[in-house]
């Protein structure tokens, strides 16, 4: 009886010891229910077979873990590229098998502007468990052709999924006896230069392993595979690009439906300089006015500075200089939130949002390049678009008509390509000058309202003022920091080392948004302010090599990702 209390004592000291070792464990181990922790990808491994008519043929084996009910994955995968002059590039994705745990599995599609979703599963039944997925498909189009080789840039896994990518493996497969020059992989998140990654030879094959997504790229032989030719080249913009052709007579009725519904109201009255911008009209849209609605590169690299100058974030520019005294190399750039996107438009915020992805720490150019997404980007323009429309600057039904034409523009140029052989060479040449003739219609089809012609006007003063602003000096001399506060238009106005120039030897005071090492005016003089201001790049294909070691994460062709469902 004397030793119950005693075996009591220690099986109460047991249970809350054991108590106490689970809610450390929860605490410290345990996290919140997650994509990650219903599912994972415990593998991908994809073998990519070269073939000699310039196409691939490709096998991705997906191996998944379910840890709650899902019907199965799905798979995203790009189909239009856009490259570095702005042209899209389509790609002939053919899908050949799929199979789920060894069996021909159920599939459906999805269409987008941009890539093609294939979701694998059967809606009726829910799996747990570990599960594998098959997917064989050809693309074509996907190499890079250069002097001395020829190469594959391929993003074998894609860095758009759910949940991370435990395992990753390529097998790259190129024609027997063929001889592989330089070759490289990269890993992690889009843009990372990270090569994290193991590669291996064997004759004519290479394999790829990673813990972490996957790119690769492959320089081989030239004369393996097929090289398209300029023509094949210009045939497939024109393909891509909606290039076409038609009559005299439909560029004739064009022009008559631009006079009714596009040509903008006219200025009668002389442009008089104004020396201030429209009355809370920010930079973009300034720009995009007298660019006919056309949203253009310097239009975007000026919101940054707008940002800036509106205080919602400070830039810091650090440069090294070299022996010589002369600055080089790219400056370290860093960008600090000062406030929340709350207050600005819907482009303006989306942009704040979208570098600092609502945080409200410093960030700095490099991972901006890093964390951007492209579709973030597209996104953004279709935001400044509305917001020119819904500010009443230019008529919606114009914007209608603008794509109409220009889609008839495009089409009319490509039929006359087409038709090239049969009908000869006049039935070309005035179809294709008609194509572009109503291309340029389209172009120039927005129409301005009457507020958009007004803020046109005195947009026109403004720009002749700050390109001419030597003759203006006793206007603006005393104002403070006009240099800095105007320099998003000029910006704008592809007209900023015009600007910078008109204020060299003067005295101004330095903005507080801007701390750097070099003086705000010397950058913007010496046209070293585009490495400042040009954040954001579109997804491009790839202008340079890869396999020499000069790419990233999450480039070349290939890519997308996936989820469950």
């Amino acid at each position: 009886m004397s030793m119950l209390p005693t075996r009591l004592g220690t099986c109460i000291k047991f249970v809350f010891l054991a108590t106490l070792l689970s809610t450390f464990y929860f605490l410290h181990f345990a996290t919140p229910v997650s994509a990650q922790e219903n599912w994972t990808i415990d593998s991908f491994d994809s073998v990519v077979q070269v073939n000699e008519d310039a196409t691939l043929t490709v096998t991705e084996t997906i191996d998944v873990t379910f840890n709650t009910d899902k019907h199965g994955i799905y798979r995203v995968i790009p189909i239009r590229y856009e490259d570095k002059y702005g042209n899209q590039n389509l790609i002939d994705l053919r899908f050949l098998s799929f199979r789920q745990d060894g069996k021909p599995a159920l599939i459906s599609y999805t269409y987008n502007y941009g890539d093609t979703t294939i979701r694998i599963g059967d809606e009726n039944e829910l799996i747990t468990g570990s599960h594998q997925y098959e997917v064989t498909y050809t693309v074509d189009r996907v190499f890079l052709y250069f002097d001395k080789y020829d190469e594959l840039y391929w993003n074998v896994t894609g860095t758009e999924w759910e949940v991370p990518i435990e395992r990753s493996s390529a097998t790259v497969i190129l024609p027997d006896g063929t001889e592989i020059i330089q070759s490289s992989c990269y890993t992690g998140e889009y843009g990372s230069e990270a090569q994290f990654c193991t590669k291996a030879i064997q004759g004519s094959t290479e394999s790829f392993s990673a813990n972490d997504f996957l790119t690769v790229a492959v320089g081989f032989d030239k004369g393996v595979i097929f090289e398209p030719t300029s023509l094949d080249r210009f045939i497939w913009l024109v393909e891509d690009n909606w290039l076409g052709v038609i009559p005299i007579l439909l560029l004739i009725g064009v022009f008559f439906l631009w006079l009714k519904h596009g040509k903008d109201i006219k200025i009668d009255r002389a442009i008089v300089a104004q020396y201030e911008p429209l009355k809370g009209m920010k930079a973009v849209y300034a720009g995009m006015i007298l660019c006919n609605g056309n949203l253009k590169p310097d239009h975007m690299s000026a919101m940054i500075i707008q940002l800036a100058v509106d205080g919602y974030l400070k830039i810091d520019v650090q440069e090294k200089e070299n022996l010589a005294g002369i600055f080089k190399q790219t400056p370290t750039i860093t960008l600090t939130p000062l406030k929340t996107s709350e207050g600005l438009d819907a482009a303006h915020a989306y942009y704040h949002d979208m570098l600092f992805k609502g945080r409200m720490d410093l960030i700095t150019l490099e991972n901006i390049k890093r964390v951007v997404n492209p579709r973030e980007v597209q996104n953004l323009k279709r935001k400044i678009n509305a917001q020119m429309f819904d500010d009443g600057y230019f008529i919606k039904k114009s914007l209608i008509y603008s794509i109409l034409v220009f889609i008839v523009g495009v089409a009319t140029a490509f039929i006359g390509i087409i038709v090239a052989s049969v009908f000869g060479i006049f039935t070309i040449l005035s179809c294709v000058i008609c194509g572009v003739g109503i291309c340029l219609f389209g172009v120039f089809m927005r129409k301005l309202t009457q507020k958009g012609s007004d803020a046109k006007w005195e947009l026109l003063g403004f720009k002749d003022f700050m390109h001419t602003a030597e003759r203006y000096r006793s206007e603006w001399q005393e104002k403070e920091n006009i240099f800095a506060e105007y320099l998003p238009y000029a910006i704008a106005f592809n007209d900023v080392q015009k600007w910078a120039k008109t204020f060299a030897g003067l005295h101004q005071e330095k903005p507080n948004w801007y701390t750097g090492n070099t003086a705000l005016i010397v950058m913007a003089q010496t046209g070293r302010f585009n490495s400042v201001t040009n954040f954001v790049k579109s997804s491009t294909l790839p202008g340079s090599s890869g396999s020499g070691g000069g790419g990233h994460s999450g480039g070349g062709f290939g890519g997308g990702g996936g989820g469950s469902w």
